[in-house]
């Protein structure tokens, strides 16, 4: 089964969104709130959309 990515606003200044992996049994729509890491930290994000097409250099954590 291919993993689910899906991109995610968080608050940086940066105007990208960021790709996450979504662990298996875990259902996000657009617009739910979610706690991803981000460097060393953790912090509250949106999801913004499915991202069918994730970069083949993500990496897996």
């Amino acid at each position: 089964m291919a993993r689910r990515v899906v991109d995610v606003l968080v608050p940086v200044a940066l105007n990208q969104a960021y790709s996450y992996s979504v662990p298996a049994g875990v259902e996000l729509a657009p617009g739910d709130v979610v706690c991803v890491p981000l460097g060393a930290r953790e912090v509250v994000g949106v999801v913004w959309a499915d991202n069918a097409n994730p970069d083949p250099r993500l990496h897996n954590r």
